[in-house]
């Protein structure tokens, strides 16, 4: 493989690193794992570990999987690509894709 190759390619897994970074952060990805699974302390060396069945891995996978669809459409919001209001009658927000002046959506 050439260097030149190689380069690109490293280059290409940083821009993938920093988007997923700013999707959703190791901090908040730790902060979710931490919170959904049993903190064990090791009474001779005080080491921490967390340790989690399989009903408690689905629940962190499905709140990791939340915080990143939640702060991809908040990053999408500030951009101006999508638009949002409140609907009362169904107690949530909503999301719609911001149009142009042409009467296109923003892509």
């Amino acid at each position: 493989m050439s260097a030149r190759v190689f380069k690109e390619i490293n280059y290409s897994i940083a821009e993938e690193r920093e988007e997923l970074e700013n999707v959703l952060n190791k901090k908040e990805c730790i902060n979710i794992i931490k919170e959904g699974s049993k903190k064990i302390r090791n009474k001779r060396t005080k080491k921490v570990k967390y340790l989690m069945v399989d009903k408690i891995l689905y629940t962190i996978i499905q709140n990791i999987n939340q915080r990143m669809i939640s702060n991809i459409i908040s990053n999408l919001v500030k951009k101006g690509l999508l638009e949002t209001a409140f609907d009362e009658e169904k107690n949530d927000f909503v999301f719609w894709a911001k149009e142009n002046k042409d009467g296109k959506s923003q892509t």
